[in-house]
C-alpha cells in the first residue's frame, strides 16, 4: 500500500487529496479497523439515500438515529461508493475511480476523521502533509 501510494502521488496518477484518503481507508482496512459499509446499521439496507458514516464505523441515513452515538460524517456525492470500492478492489487498482468534487471532499474528511478517532492518536506526517499542502 504505501509503495504504491507513493508511486501514485510521484507520478501524479490522481489528485492527492484523492490518494489520501484511499490510502487512509485501505490502510484502516489493512489494520483490522475497516468500517461496516457494506450496509446501514439501522436499516438493513445496503442502499438509502443520504449516507453518513459513525466515526465508530456504522453508516445511518440522515433521518436514522446514529446507532453508536459517535460523531458522524457525511459520505454523500459519491464518497460511499467510494468507500465501498476501495475496501474491496484489488490493491493495485486503489485509485482506479473516479469521484465528483463533492464526493472527493467528503471522501476525504471521513477517510481522515475515521482513521483519527479510530486510532485515537495524531500523526505528525498528517501535520506535515497541511503545512505544506498548496
Amino acid at each position: 500500500l504505501g509503495l504504491n501510494t507513493l508511486y501514485a502521488l510521484s507520478n501524479s496518477l490522481r489528485r492527492p487529496e484523492l490518494i489520501k484518503a484511499a490510502f487512509e481507508i485501505r490502510a484502516m482496512l489493512i489494520s483490522g479497523y475497516a468500517p461496516a459499509a457494506d450496509a446501514y446499521a439501522v436499516r438493513g439496507s445496503e442502499n438509502v439515500s443520504e449516507p453518513y458514516l459513525s466515526l465508530g464505523g456504522l453508516l445511518h441515513c440522515r433521518g436514522c438515529r446514529n446507532p453508536d452515538g459517535q460523531p458522524s460524517v457525511s459520505l454523500g456525492g459519491g464518497a460511499l461508493d467510494a468507500v465501498r470500492y476501495i475496501l474491496s478492489c484489488e490493491p493495485k487498482k486503489i485509485f482506479s475511480f473516479k469521484i465528483s468534487e463533492e464526493g472527493l471532499k467528503n471522501l476525504g474528511e471521513a477517510a481522515e476523521k475515521y482513521a483519527l478517532f479510530q486510532l485515537d492518536r495524531r500523526f505528525g506526517t498528517l501535520d506535515y502533509y497541511k503545512s505544506v499542502k498548496l
